[in-house]
């Protein structure tokens, strides 16, 4: 197994470049943190690059070297002289493109993500929840070029890169997790209805329906508010806390919320 310098080197290098924001996710002490990034500055393995206000950690040719003897199955894709992750970005956007996928892989590290067999399934990462607004209001742009929610996916779920969006795939990459909070929420409702136009979970006792939206799936989030303005009337929308100011600008005056 790596130690902790080796598992942040080695991190780097997928990565192409590491934000100071990015190693501050890692699940250590700032003080050991701080100890494991003094050590690897201290051997030549790191340095840090500071331009245009973006600073950045990234591997030396030596290290490079090093874990490509190593490990050169792992790492030749990588470390190709033409890889992107490999290129010595200078441009700004390039730089902070390499640490949205910092970003994300550490989100993907942290919550140990599977996507098994079955349902076309797909996540999308986010700096923070207000991308998610963007990501459901965007129609496609000119000639419908960019992204819309055109129902490619089955179900595809937005997740911020965040403790919060941390938390949030954890749960829905367990099946035990996921159906006991499911069944928790759900204890004091009615059974969802056959034929009802609203995409719902379940019913209150005066039939409101009530959806379940914590998983915060886009394509579902967009049937359900298409729903809400074609027939009109409640519903009932319970949802994390991180999620609600998002949800209540999506679905334009939507107030009654459990989280």
């Amino acid at each position: 197994m790596p130690s902790q310098s080796d598992a942040i080197l080695e991190l780097i290098a997928v990565v192409g470049e590491l934000s100071a924001a990015a190693l501050r996710r890692l699940h250590f002490k700032e003080s050991y943190r701080y100890k494991l990034v003094t050590g690897l500055k201290q051997k030549k393995l790191i340095k840090l690059h500071s331009k245009d206000s973006i600073r950045g950690y990234r591997m030396t040719a030596g290290a490079k070297e090093m874990l490509l003897n190593q490990n050169p199955e792992r790492f030749d894709f990588f470390l190709a002289p033409n890889a992107d992750t490999n290129k010595r970005h200078s441009e700004a956007t390039r730089r902070l493109r390499l640490h949205r996928n910092a970003e994300a892989i550490i989100t993907l590290l942290h919550t140990g993500v599977i996507y098994p067999g079955g349902q076309t399934r797909a996540l999308m990462l986010g700096v923070d929840m207000t991308m998610a607004l963007t990501l459901l209001n965007s129609t496609g742009g000119y000639k419908r070029q960019f992204f819309r929610l055109d129902g490619s996916f089955e179900r595809l779920y937005f997740a911020p890169n965040t403790p919060e969006g941390e938390m949030q795939v954890k749960m829905m990459c367990s099946s035990e997790i996921r159906e006991a909070l499911r069944q928790l929420l759900l204890s004091d409702l009615q059974p969802s209805q056959q034929g009802l136009r609203v995409e719902h979970d379940a019913l209150r006792d005066n039939g409101t329906p009530v959806l379940l939206a914590y998983e915060f799936d886009l394509e579902r989030l967009r049937r359900f508010r298409d729903s809400l303005q074609m027939f009109g009337g409640r519903s009932l929308v319970i949802c994390f806390d991180f999620q609600q100011a998002v949800l209540e600008k999506y679905l334009a005056g939507w107030r009654n919320a459990r989280r």
